[in-house]
């Protein structure tokens, strides 16, 4: 399978909010994850892990018996 992870940081639940809804609306992915979430207080921000499996690409040349 097709998978995208990715490790982001944001200053709010309202930007990962945003992130991930952008993520989930994209035509090629199939499903989305948040797989860490850890609150970094002294510089106040939030470390995220997100996985993404992606749609199947169709194989164009196969054939259909």
């Amino acid at each position: 399978s097709n998978n995208l992870v990715i490790e982001i940081t944001v200053d709010s639940v309202s930007s990962l909010s945003n992130f991930t809804n952008s993520l989930k609306s994209y035509p090629q992915i199939e499903t989305v994850s948040i797989d860490k979430i850890e609150t970094k207080t002294s510089s106040a921000v939030i470390v995220i892990g997100i996985s993404a499996d992606l749609k199947p690409i169709p194989d164009e040349y196969e054939t259909n018996n």
